[in-house]
């Protein structure tokens, strides 16, 4: 799930939202949302026969009038869903842009442009005419977004061949990176050699364990961004080495530093870490682990590592559980203070391998 747009309302629901979904089948489908207030306690939506595809733009309108939800894709009305009570809205509650602000933020991984709300719905000639605007949109005049830069959390790795990536900086389509520092301070830093620096990916080789700080410079043909500093400690007796981490290793800090006291059958949403038959058919099998695994990795925000549930949740933001042991952002990687946070962003490094 994606939001494009989320307003919080005064029930268990939000009071409007836009989001792409995945069904049950494998198409992503447009929904828009709308809740009550907590006295009725309901939601309805209204859901896009169009099937989104990524790399294309889509202009989408919701409107509610108190008796019905619309929506419309690309200037056409998609779905009409009646409905009749009235909208949670309150005042004062937040509004978020390319997410939901909530616990399980669902950001969109994509380009939100021209956001805007009317205090009455819009008529069919009116959403057709908006989108017919085009490219020139409704502000008119095409805004230069400076670039903003993104080098990626600081991590543990061994020595040896390491890949870099800028490819979540924003409005970026020129990338410097350069090395700034070695153990101990060390200016210019010895052995280590950092290649392809003017692409998203660069080459980090550490032949010498110790902590080293990369920068990263991004632009856009015109504006530089503020550089932003990496740090790599190269630790040559990590275990397991990064490349080596499975879902295996996940799964057993999930069941032994309390996260199973809680996420048990009985126990909160979304995911269930304690053994359990999870496909319902007798028994507790590889297919339940295969399960396990697809819940876990569904955890996972490839576009912004660090906004991952999965990372946030154990390391204290958003959790009634706390912060859960080797989970302190607040220490150095590589501490033990913060071990299992660094083992499980290593292994969504690598891709989350089953």
């Amino acid at each position: 799930m994606q939001y494009v747009l989320f307003k919080r309302g005064n029930g268990p629901f939000e009071a409007f939202s836009l989001f792409k979904l995945r069904g049950t089948g494998p198409d992503d489908r447009i929904h828009f949302l709308v809740g009550s207030n907590p006295t009725v306690n309901l939601r309805n939506a209204a859901v896009s026969t169009t099937v989104i595809k990524a790399g294309q733009f889509y202009h989408l309108v919701g409107t509610y009038d108190g008796h019905d939800i619309k929506l419309y894709v690309n200037g056409v009305l998609e779905r009409t869903q009646p409905n009749t009570f009235d909208i949670g809205y309150v005042n004062g509650k937040p509004l978020v842009i390319g997410g939901s602000g909530e616990p399980f933020n669902g950001r969109v991984r994509g380009v939100v442009d021209e956001v805007q709300i009317y205090n009455r719905a819009l008529s069919a000639t009116e959403a057709r005419l908006v989108y017919e605007t085009g490219t020139t949109g409704l502000c008119g005049v095409e805004v230069n977004h400076p670039p903003v830069v993104n080098a990626g959390p600081d991590r543990t790795i061994t020595q040896g061949p390491a890949t870099l990536s800028g490819s979540g900086s924003l409005y970026s389509s020129t990338f410097a990176w350069s090395l700034v520092s070695g153990p101990d301070g060390t200016v210019p830093p010895a052995n280590v050699s950092l290649t392809n620096t003017a692409s998203a990916q660069a080459t980090f080789n550490a032949t010498a364990n110790g902590t080293y700080v990369v920068q990263l410079v991004t632009g856009d043909g015109t504006t530089p961004s503020a550089p932003v500093q990496l740090r790599l400690v190269v630790n040559n007796a990590l275990s397991p080495a990064p490349a080596a981490v499975r879902f295996s290793d996940i799964k057993t800090i999930m069941q032994t530093t309390g996260c199973t006291g809680c996420h048990t059958p009985g126990g909160p949403p979304p995911v269930l870490f304690a053994n359990i038959d999870r496909n319902g058919d007798g028994v507790i099998d590889a297919t339940d682990d295969l399960w396990f695994y697809a819940d876990v990795r569904g955890r996972i925000n490839f576009t912004d590592l660090v906004a991952s549930p999965l990372l946030r949740k154990p390391s204290g933001n958003h959790h009634g559980g706390g912060l859960r042991p080797g989970f302190d952002t607040s220490a150095t990687p590589g501490q033990a203070a913060r071990a299992n946070y660094d083992l499980f962003l290593n292994w969504i490094l690598n891709g989350a391998p089953q």
